[in-house]
């Protein structure tokens, strides 16, 4: 492939952002989260640990504190066409030896146009009343919140993965897809889906540039005490994807015919 298709590749991958992921493993503690995040109130919330985490690696410990946020400062996301879409996942430990109490949000993911601000639009993991090690699924918008999920039993010392994938289904509208995996004693098993969950909500994030974040509340409510591998990205439309992938094709075609015609 000559020098022409060569340039002409790395500025189709540079116009397509969309493509890529960015997950932030907690391995460094100098970038991992002091410079990649903006703490919203206490930034004691979240302590960098050098091990703890998935496979022992680099990790966040949690502390006691309500409502604190912290919002992924590096990229934004934006809902102003239908179909627009972005997802966000964390992976996180459970374990069932600090608090009691219930109907707090031990985990969530969500969206905020303002940075300190509490999460505008967010998926939340729900501490059941029930059960000690109970959970639910919970949407929660500016116009109010949905029904709860089915109940969702987790097992203590164990580590799941939290994702949800965020959609502009309409003018006004979000919907959230939230899924809840079982990675195992030390985070490397193969993820097991244990429960999803699917929701729609009028959003007043439409139309702005809106950070990504999560939230932990570990006091009266369990038992989110790790968290590691925080990723977020957008995702393309399947016609961005497809313009994409044709005209790859079309510069990998053009290339061979060359190559081709010069033997």
């Amino acid at each position: 492939m000559n020098k022409i298709y060569s340039a002409t590749l790395l500025t189709l991958l540079g116009l397509c952002p969309l493509l890529n992921a960015v997950t932030i493993t907690f391995d460094d503690a100098s970038t991992d989260l002091t410079s990649n995040f903006d703490y919203s109130a206490n930034p004691t919330q979240y302590t960098w640990q050098a091990a703890g985490g998935v496979d022992n690696t680099g990790s966040v410990s949690t502390s006691t504190l309500f409502n604190t946020t912290a919002a992924y400062t590096p990229g934004t996301l934006n809902f102003s066409t239908i179909g627009d879409s972005g997802s966000i996942s964390i992976d996180f430990l459970w374990t069932d030896t600090l608090g009691t109490g219930n109907n707090y949000g031990v985990m969530q993911l969500g969206l905020v146009k303002t940075l300190g601000a509490v999460l505008d639009t967010r998926a939340i993991l729900m501490r059941s009343g029930s059960e000690v090690n109970q959970v639910y699924f919970r949407y929660l918008t500016n116009s109010g919140f949905t029904n709860d999920s089915d109940l969702i039993n987790l097992v203590d010392s164990t580590w799941y993965r939290m994702e949800v994938t965020f959609t502009m289904t309409a003018a006004d509208t979000i919907k959230a897809e939230m899924t809840l995996l079982n990675i195992g004693s030390d985070g490397t098993a193969t993820p097991v889906l244990i429960s999803s969950y699917t929701a729609e909500r009028a959003s007043d994030i439409i139309g702005e540039d809106v950070y990504t974040g999560f939230i932990t509340q570990r006091a009266y409510a369990g038992s989110v005490t790790t968290i590691d591998n925080y990723s977020t990205s957008a995702i393309p439309e399947p016609g961005e994807g497809a313009v994409f992938m044709g005209a790859l094709a079309l510069i990998v075609f053009g290339g061979l015919r060359k190559i081709r015609a010069r033997r």
